[in-house]
């Protein structure tokens, strides 16, 4: 799963929910959203098919984003950037300088 299996540490902790949103905000609404239960844990999973899915709450401002193997190296590179603005925008805005 080289290159296509990534994991951000956030300092500080991000909200899941307000990074829920601006994901399905950057992605025009077209996330597929799952939460589920594990033990005290709550995940949220959102997916593009055929593309991307992020996984919220697994571990404490950890965020995992997975590509697709179906995706193209395009694709995979496009969304990571994505990803990553929005999580610089929303670090940016709990640190302001």
């Amino acid at each position: 799963m080289r290159g296509l299996h990534w994991l951000y540490q956030t300092e500080p902790v991000l909200d899941p929910e307000e990074l829920a949103e601006r994901l399905q905000i950057a992605w025009s609404g077209n996330l597929i959203r799952g939460d589920e239960q594990w033990g005290a844990l709550h995940v949220v999973r959102l997916i593009m098919q055929f593309e991307v899915e992020f996984r919220i709450g697994e571990r404490v401002g950890q965020i995992s984003m997975i590509h697709r193997v179906t995706s193209s190296d395009e694709v995979r590179e496009l969304s990571q950037a994505r990803f990553e603005e929005v999580l610089e925008v929303l670090l940016a805005e709990r640190n302001p300088r």
